[in-house]
């Protein structure tokens, strides 16, 4: 049998350094083990910190030399826990891999029965393990038996296990946090098992226990926020809450020291004062931490319907491009043959014909108008709108449709008039796209006719005083547009407030469009009025050409 001498007398600080820190770690793993508890890794961490916490406060009353008649308990105590944290570190590595049901239970019967057996032998037999107090006050020694390389044997396994799972991380893809979790718990477990096993073969045990203690304690706290980053908790509310239970703990232990009936009250005072306090603290955090939570929640879900949303308006813009696409040869050859009959190709009609075919051939033009536009807003909106920068003469431009519109009001008893504000030598070119400038004008000389019930219409065509840019203004003495209409007008199915009772059949789109193209032209389209009843004014402007630069 080998004697060891144990070398302390009495408590000495690093004694209750020992203590604390044992108590500390059983804490932290209470605390991982609050966050989650159905979580496999939080329940595992926990049993591992309250068999090291154990290990170390059994340790540290052993070595202080406290309660003399139970110190071959404690002795017994610190190699069944210096044994059970190797066990409890295999099975948490198995938890943190997620190993298969039937890999976990073989492993459990190789650890579990000998851990049992190391535990019975130990308990009641001195084959293994025993102590022997001295008649010099000291702490006493340590006896190995002839059992104790069996107790080295279990504790050699379990560390071979705990490299073998290590091992087996290198040929996994497993996530960082997983990795950094196992390394841990392997060189935390590697600090037990060698602090157990060198310290009967060291003369100064004193410092391997301390040395021992802090290096578990360090690997032991670094394995919890492994556990926290790998789950995603709350770090601020766990370190919180450790703080908290460190300093319960710390003045439930000034109790025990107190002087007088007074210093007892006071310091009960205190504890209860931060207890309350903490509650709160605690209360408030885990209140943010949740509303953190719904907020991240709230955003996945936002963004999920963004997408969605997107997708959505992507099949939309789809479904509008082949139905419009579909609409609008049926829409031509209706408003060919409605043309026809007007004009006479199939013979004279009645005064009643001729008028259903009008209403027919300008429902056909406004169907055909509003075609146009939907699938317009599809190739804007995908990107796909296609323009033909070339020379436009935006005189003849203006002049030509100002001939087609003046038909359009007479028949609504408008006065209708095209000026142009420049010698008749002026050059209004403009490098631009002349059918997409064409459709927006003609949208805006057709809406001035048709939102003005009585008056007129009058359409200038000017250049800016220092005639790099060519100015079109459509000036009408219709319904007018409040300041509220104003701001919103060129928005996508916007409708100026009581155009319906003019108008009923616009869909919104035409003045959204218009400004879209303007955009590619690098040109503006604005709108003025001075209220409801006192008519609009519609703007475009455009780069004369060899002034300004066009986006093509």
């Amino acid at each position: 049998m080998i004697t060891i001498p144990f070398l302390g007398y009495g408590a000495g600080f690093f004694d209750w350094v020992t203590i604390f820190l044992g108590l500390l770690v059983a804490v932290f793993g209470v605390i991982i083990f609050l966050q989650n508890t159905q979580k496999p890794n939080s329940r595992g961490f926990f049993f591992f910190a309250l068999s090291v916490g154990g290990w170390g406060v059994v340790s540290g009353l052993f070595s202080a030399g406290f309660f003399a008649t139970v110190q071959p308990l404690l002795v017994t105590t610190f190699y069944i826990t210096g044994a059970l944290i190797p066990t409890i570190a295999v099975f948490f590595l198995q938890t943190t891999m997620n190993e298969e049901s039937a890999f976990k239970s073989t492993y459990a019967a190789a650890l579990l029965l000998p851990y049992l057996f190391i535990t019975v032998v130990l308990s009641a037999t001195d084959f293994m393990v025993s102590y022997q107090a001295v008649p010099s006050g000291a702490v006493g020694e340590i006896l190995l038996g002839k059992g104790y390389m069996f107790y080295v044997a279990y504790l050699v396994l379990c560390f071979v296990s705990a490299l073998v799972f290590l091992a087996k991380m290198r040929h996994k893809s497993v996530a960082t946090e997983v990795r950094e979790l196992a390394a841990s718990t392997v060189f935390g477990t590697t600090a037990v098992i060698v602090v157990t096993l060198l310290l009967p073969f060291h003369k100064t045990i004193n410092e391997i226990f301390q040395a021992g203690q802090i290096l578990v304690v360090a690997y032991l706290v670094l394995i919890g926020f492994t556990v926290i980053k790998k789950n995603d908790w709350n770090l601020k509310l766990v370190a919180t809450q450790f703080v908290v239970a460190m300093v319960i703990i710390m003045l439930s232990v000034e109790l025990f020291f107190a002087t007088s009936t007074t210093d007892l009250v006071v310091k009960t005072a205190i504890m209860l004062a931060v207890l309350f306090a903490s509650s709160f603290l605690e209360k408030s955090m885990l209140r943010e931490t949740e509303s953190q939570e719904k907020i991240e929640q709230l955003l996945d879900k936002l963004e999920e319907t963004n997408q969605s949303l997107k997708t959505l308006d992507r099949k939309k813009s789809e479904f509008l491009v082949i139905a419009a696409h579909h609409l609008r040869d049926p829409l031509t050859v209706i408003n060919g043959y409605a043309s026809m009959f007007l004009e006479g190709s199939f013979g004279n009609i009645s005064r009643e014909m001729r008028d259903a075919l009008e209403k027919i051939f300008e429902s056909g033009k406004r169907l055909v108008t509003m075609v146009s536009d939907f699938m317009d807003i599809s190739h804007i909106e995908s990107g796909d709108m296609q323009y033909e920068f070339t020379d436009v003469d935006m005189k003849k431009l203006v002049l030509d449709l100002g001939a087609e519109m003046r038909i359009s009001a007479k028949r609504s008893s408008l006065v209708f008039e095209v000026l142009v504000h420049a010698p008749p030598e002026e050059s209004f070119l403009a490098v631009a796209d002349y059918e997409k400038i064409r459709q927006v004008a003609s949208n805006l000389m057709d809406n001035a006719i048709k939102y003005t019930p009585k008056g007129s219409v009058f359409v200038h065509l000017s250049k800016s005083v220092d005639s790099r840019r060519i100015i079109l203004s459509i000036t009408d003495s219709g319904i007018g547009m409040s300041k509220a209409t104003l701001e919103k007008i060129f928005k996508k199915f916007s409708r100026a407030e009581g155009v319906s009772k003019v108008y009923t059949e616009g869909s919104g789109l035409g003045l959204y469009v218009a400004k879209e193209i303007m955009k590619k032209h690098d040109g503006k389209i604005w709108a003025e009025s001075a209220g409801e009843g006192y008519g609009a004014t519609f703007f475009i402007e455009l780069a004369a050409k060899g002034r300004e630069g066009i986006n093509s």
